[in-house]
């Protein structure tokens, strides 16, 4: 896009040097506008339908406040378990944020409109010589902080021109030139300088309708790395400090939004400048410096009368939208989607996004062969690992395989070692080693007679003999906040939940230690289980319960 200055002065916008006081050689000639006063007056504006717009934001931020602070207590009440207290913080804060930040950015936004009517008068009576970034008019007083003066007034007026009509290109261009041009310049200049390159780069190749969208895209592509790459690491973030499930449900609602840059890039602007058209009807302009309308008799030389941009063809706009409403109609259809993949692509998503409940409801293992129990049972059991996403409702599926007579052995055992899981740790402190057995475990997707419990049976050093072991076993609803405060069974104290073990001095080298521990799947989750051991503190299973050994083993260095 070329845009040409008049060089006709016009005493209404305007102040032409008069004969009696001529321009000094050493200050360049001032440039007039190429606009109309209408134009500029018009240029941010606020319009009923801005005004609409805040109240649809204010409502839109209102709900979304709220829907982060209930989500919290929305998941505890699902899954009757105790709410992490960084997720507390992190979605409290987020929740505040929508509550608080936008009234404060709408008195802010009030106070910045008013500042601006105030300074766009000045802009225009100083013929654009007006700082862009402090606001100094340039024409009295050389700019302090960038240089400016009045010999930089062809430059200045050439970047304010651009912004009521909507030249995002020629404006990032302008503004460029200015960065160029500045004789000081603020040391956060040099910090944010490539970042700020790159950016105007990618924001003057998007709305560039005269390059090619593979051009577009190779000069945008730069920002929109760093862009990527800031984005990963906020997702790191958030999977470090959210819960799986609440991680995966995150992503999957926001990685549509991700793609739809290339595609913007691809698609070319959306406005273009065209010529200078009424705003009310349309039609074009007769002079560069109209003043009626011939068509519809408007007052043009009121703010916002006349307009330079204009739609670009629709077939943009349709590239545009048919893109956007699959990727947002995606998070609808996504299970949909995911339940005709492949057998092991599916089971890997549902693994991290949680399957949803009809997928449960409608199998029926008397009706289903064995591979496709294995299968199912295979899922339910990763999903119910600890901190995996179970599914709000499994409809006791391996109860239903286990009265079908198709909860294999193999299955059993999987699902025990998968939800009930533990960890060795050993050091010296003052002088004496010490071993500390910490136990996680998962949902609760076994049949009911089969709660999956962990029992100690102690320690051994270098093969010596072992400690004595616990008196008590654990489950899931001993570890569990929730559960501890409102379960039926007495709350265990916290020092019993790891089991601990002794091991006195031990000379300097290195150790092996080993742990033996058994998981038990014997009664339901209201009966407290207390193992019973015979001489040798091998463990006596009780009559009817499945038991599954658990060996820990680990090595370290006593000083």
């Amino acid at each position: 896009m070329e845009r040409t200055n008049s060089s006709l002065p016009d005493s209404s916008r305007t102040s032409s040097p008069t004969p009696s006081a001529p321009t000094p050689p050493s200050i360049s000639p001032s440039i007039a506008w190429s606009i109309t006063r209408a134009e500029w007056d018009g240029y941010g504006r606020t319009t009923p339908a801005s005004g609409w717009m805040r109240w649809s934001s204010a409502i839109l931020t209102t709900l979304l406040g709220c829907t982060f602070l209930a989500m919290p207590l929305v998941f505890g009440a699902l899954r009757n378990t105790a709410v992490p207290s960084s997720v507390w913080w992190i979605f409290g804060t987020v929740g505040a944020g929508f509550l608080v930040v936008p009234p404060l950015l709408t008195l802010w936004s009030s106070r910045q409109e008013r500042k601006w009517r105030a300074l766009q008068a000045v802009i225009w009576e100083s013929n654009g010589c007006v700082c862009p970034w402090c606001r100094v008019r340039v024409d009295e007083t050389p700019c302090a902080t960038h240089g400016f003066d009045r010999d930089d007034q062809p430059k200045l007026i050439a970047y304010w021109e651009c912004l009521p009509q909507f030249a995002h290109t020629d404006a990032v261009r302008a503004i460029e030139v200015l960065t160029a041009t500045a004789r000081r310049r603020p040391r956060s200049w040099a910090v944010i300088g490539p970042l700020r390159r790159m950016a105007r780069a990618s924001l003057a190749s998007q709305h560039d309708a005269r390059l090619t969208p593979l051009q577009r895209l190779r000069a945008a592509l730069p920002w929109m790395t760093v862009r990527w790459v800031a984005g990963i690491a906020l997702l790191a973030l958030a999977y470090q400090l959210l819960p799986r499930q609440f991680f995966a449900s995150f992503l999957s609602g926001c990685w549509p939004f991700l793609l739809m840059g290339p595609i913007l890039l691809l698609i070319g602007p959306m406005w273009r400048v065209g010529k200078l058209r009424c705003s009310a009807c349309n039609h074009i302009c007769a002079s560069a410096q109209p003043t009626v309308c011939t068509e519809c008799g408007a007052d043009l030389t009121q703010p916002a009368a006349v307009v330079r941009h204009e739609r670009a063809p629709k077939r943009r706009l349709v590239f545009f939208v048919v893109p956007f409403l699959l990727f947002a109609l995606l998070p609808v259809f996504q299970d949909s989607i995911i339940a005709v993949l492949p057998a092991p692509i599916r089971n890997a998503i549902w693994t991290e996004v949680r399957p949803p409940s009809s997928y449960w409801q409608n199998l029926t293992p008397a009706t289903m062969t064995q591979a496709e129990v294995d299968e199912a049972a295979t899922l339910l059991a990763q999903c119910a690992r600890p901190g995996r996403g179970r599914p709000l409702f499994d409809f006791e599926f391996l109860d239903s395989a286990r009265q079908a007579g198709k909860l294999t052995d193999e299955i059993l055992e999987r699902t025990a070692r998968a939800t009930v899981q533990a960890t060795l740790e050993a050091g010296v402190e003052v002088g004496r080693a010490s071993a500390t057995v910490r136990p996680s475990f998962g949902e609760l997707v076994l049949p009911g007679a089969m709660t999956p419990r962990l029992v100690f049976g102690g320690v051994s050093v270098d093969g010596g003999p072992w400690t004595p072991p616990a008196d008590w076993s654990l489950f899931l609803h001993d570890v569990e906040e929730f559960w501890r405060a409102n379960g039926q069974l007495k709350a265990l104290p916290e020092e019993m939940l790891v089991f601990r073990a002794d091991l006195g001095p031990l000379p300097a080298g290195p150790h092996v230690v080993r742990a033996r521990c058994w998981i038990v799947l014997h009664e339901r989750a209201w009966v407290r289980y207390a193992p019973e051991f015979d001489a040798s503190g091998a463990l006596l299973p009780p009559v009817g319960a499945t038991v599954f050994e658990l060996p820990l083993e680990v090595a370290f260095t006593a000083g």
